[in-house]
């Protein structure tokens, strides 16, 4: 039979991957995986202000300089930020900075008002012209898609400072004094993925049985299908079912490139037994 005569096929294989009953489990280097920013405050640690239980302190910007957001401020008393990470409420999604008298809040966003013993949360030294720290939370229905808070890092850019890879920029400089440094925030997002367990994925079914002549299944299909591994995640009971995720990817055989494409469903765990 001639080859412009053979039946059109629309793909040589067709595999289902996933999560085996035999799977090796992924154990992931420490710190790869974090809990999203729930909570930010700022303390005077002048006035005796340490940082509330569970909260982590933001001493040092990425060089090493002294995070104070006040830093070379000669009128104004150091102020360090504060944050805390968890799972207990909507994770934070967004933050700013608010110029006291010259702009409003943006709906849907909180401002930090008051630090943990109730002094003004105000960075500035004027409190005329207050610099106040925003923040936005997601909604109580997170996706597999959205996104949260999980790096916040304090920078001087009159110190030479940059941007840290992969950090949002706050174009709002803390420190508007006549004799200060020019002190910014930036935070980086993650996805805000729940506590869940990786395992290498695996061939659970696929058709045909037997290879194709010529182009035998790729061992690493799974790998390709699944680069992130199969993973079992713990959601919200209120959270919206995840839609399919659809991609590509490319296999270079013997005789050129072969393009594969794939879809990833989320099945509730139920469903599997």
């Amino acid at each position: 039979m001639a080859d412009n005569e053979k039946p059109q096929k629309v793909a040589d294989y067709f595999v289902v991957a996933g999560l085996g009953r035999n799977t090796k489990q992924i154990l992931e280097a420490e710190g790869t995986r974090v809990d999203p920013i729930t909570d930010i405050t700022v303390i005077f640690k002048n006035k005796g202000e340490t940082p509330p239980e569970g909260f982590t302190c933001v001493e040092k910007t990425p060089s090493g300089f002294s995070a104070d957001l006040n830093s070379g401020s000669l009128r104004s008393e150091s102020c360090f930020l504060c944050y805390r990470r968890g799972r207990d409420k909507p994770p934070i999604v967004d933050i700013g900075v608010l110029y006291e008298g010259k702009e409003r809040l943006i709906e849907g966003c909180d401002i930090l008002d008051t630090t943990p013993q109730g002094h003004s949360a105000n960075i500035s030294d004027s409190a005329s012209n207050g610099i106040f720290i925003t923040y936005r939370r997601s909604s109580s229905k997170v996706t597999h898609t959205s996104l949260a808070v999980t790096h916040i890092n304090v920078i001087i850019t009159s110190k030479g400072e940059k941007t840290p890879h992969a950090f949002c920029l706050i174009q709002r400089n803390l420190n508007k004094g006549m004799v200060s440094s020019d002190v910014y925030l930036c935070y980086r997002k993650s996805p805000a993925r729940p506590h869940c367990i990786t395992y290498e994925a695996e061939i659970l079914s696929r058709y045909p049985q037997q290879d194709v002549a010529g182009f035998p299944l790729p061992e690493q299909v799974p790998r390709f299908c699944l680069p992130m591994g199969a993973i079992v995640e713990c959601w919200p009971r209120k959270s919206p079912h995840p839609l399919p995720i659809f991609s590509s990817f490319i296999l270079t055989g013997a005789e050129g490139q072969k393009v594969g494409t794939t879809n990833s469903l989320y099945t509730l765990e139920r469903e599997l037994r």
